[in-house]
């Protein structure tokens, strides 16, 4: 908001064409920004009060992994071990949102490689993804999963976005009755996300 009313100001005070449409192209970069925000906040918003009135079922997480993974089939860098026959008791659309969150986010911060792993014991089903980027400091694995948070040490790739897309995984892992961590990655250095859920 700040900077649409300095360019406004600067707007009316020049009499430079030239720097008029400068300024007026910033604002209208500043103004979509603005609305991609208050949309994003909306869908956080509605997130929660569509969570408290879904209805859970069983779900295959290996169909909805693979169905995610069909989307990104271009990338070169995906590394893949999908356990068939993974189902747990939730809903496919917000297992869905899930997936693509945690996916995305590696892909975005990874460097060459992404590291998937769906697996399941007797009890638990657990999904592993995992990138060779910068990594996860000890200190910051605990905020990266509330809202607005992005770190300090983040690539120029990463730096689209408003820090809600952790945030959203935390609160459908909640639902779930879940557990979404973040460590570091053995093999690849970079962080792993794991999500643990109880098996169905």
């Amino acid at each position: 908001m700040a900077r649409v009313r300095m360019g406004l100001d600067t707007l009316c005070d020049s009499d430079d064409e030239q720097q008029r449409e400068k300024y007026a192209f910033r604002m209208n970069q500043n103004l979509d920004d603005m609305e991609s925000l208050i949309n994003a906040l909306l869908c956080f918003s509605r997130l929660q009060h569509s969570l408290d009135a879904a209805a859970k079922t069983v779900v295959d997480v290996s169909a909805v992994l693979t169905q995610q993974l069909a989307k990104s089939h271009d990338q070169p860098c995906l590394a893949i071990n999908v356990q068939p026959g993974c189902t747990v008791l939730g809903s496919e659309q917000y297992l869905n949102l899930l997936i693509s969150n945690l996916l995305s986010n590696a892909l975005k911060h990874c460097n060459n490689t992404v590291l998937i792993s769906l697996t399941q014991s007797d009890k638990q089903v657990l999904l592993k993804i995992s990138d060779d980027g910068q990594g996860i400091g000890v200190a910051d694995r605990n905020k990266i999963f509330q809202p607005f948070v992005r770190l300090a040490q983040q690539t120029p790739a990463s730096q689209h976005g408003f820090g809600l897309g952790l945030a959203l995984v935390e609160r459908i892992a909640l639902w779930l009755d879940a557990r979404i961590a973040v460590e570091q990655c053995p093999q690849l250095g970079g962080a792993c996300f794991v999500l643990t859920l109880a098996r169905y």
